[in-house]
Order: C-alpha cells, then structure tokens, then sequence
C-alpha cells in the first residue's frame, strides 16, 4: 500500500486499519479480490490520485504564478523552489541550455 504514488505510509496504515478494518501486518499480496476493491474505493473517495493528482498540482502552480508570488516566479523561471541555495547547488537544474545560432554571411 505504500508504493502507490500518493500514499504515504501513514496514509496507507489508516486506511488499512480503520477504514477497511483489516489487520496492520497483512502483506498486501494476500489480500482478496473484495478487500482490494474496497481499499481502491476509499481511497478514490478520499484523495486525489492519477489524473485528478496531477490537475490539481497544475492548478496550485497556476494560481501561484498568476497572483505574482516568489514561488510562482521561481516556477516560472525554472528555479529551485522552498528557498533552496541557488548558487552552490542545483547546478544542473537551471543549467544553461546550449543555443546554436547560426552566422549567415
């Protein structure tokens, strides 16, 4: 359950235990067809996942660049966000790009 792409561990334990009362040490490969059904209902319910996940993301990061942040700048620049150290790490992340031009004579 804490493979999947959204879940974190705390999230996969509640849903696990609470929601779907299933034993904490049950391996997720010997759960049946039913109790896997159920687990993805919930967790459809609940959370964002897949396409929904990725909408939202882009959204947040509209939003953030449209009202003028230093986080939307940074998105919008291709720098490191959450007041990163730029000059000595993150090199490869807003490193040059190599642009031919080309002399006509």
């Amino acid at each position: 359950m804490k493979y999947e792409k959204p879940m974190a561990r705390f999230y996969a334990k509640f849903i696990k235990k609470i929601k779907s009362s299933l034993n904490d040490n049950i391996k997720v490969n010997k759960l049946t067809k039913y109790q896997i059904d159920r687990i993805i209902k919930i967790i459809s319910q609940n959370y964002f996942v897949d396409l929904e996940l990725v909408k939202v993301i882009q959204r947040d990061i509209k939003q953030l660049m449209s009202i003028g942040c230093y986080c939307g700048f940074c998105h919008n620049a291709g720098l490191p966000l959450c007041s990163q150290r730029t000059h000595t790490n993150a090199k490869t992340y807003h490193k040059v790009r190599n642009v031919s031009i080309n002399q006509q004579s």
